[in-house]
């Protein structure tokens, strides 16, 4: 959306304007089409290697994991020194 509107900026600035503000407009023209280029070829190269877009935030928040925390109070926990003989 930035890249048209720069463009339109641009062509209205070379239409109305004197030599300085041409040159401006003419940059703009310029950058907004380069930017519109890198759009196209990012989007066509996306199409060409069949690649899709990342999944939304909360499934990458989870990593694959259950949203909810796990539950450790059916674990067993060991104490360090409770396994080890007495003499060691």
């Amino acid at each position: 959306m930035g890249c048209v509107v720069l463009v339109t900026i641009g062509l209205l600035m070379i239409l109305v304007g004197g030599h300085s503000t041409e040159a401006v407009g003419t940059a703009f023209v310029v950058l907004g089409v380069l930017g519109l280029a890198v759009g196209g070829a990012g989007l066509l190269a996306e199409r060409l290697l069949q690649r899709r877009p990342p999944p939304p935030p909360r499934v990458r928040g989870s990593n694959g994991r259950h949203p909810y925390p796990h539950d450790r109070s059916g674990m067993k926990r060991h104490v360090s020194g409770q396994h080890r003989k007495h003499g060691r």
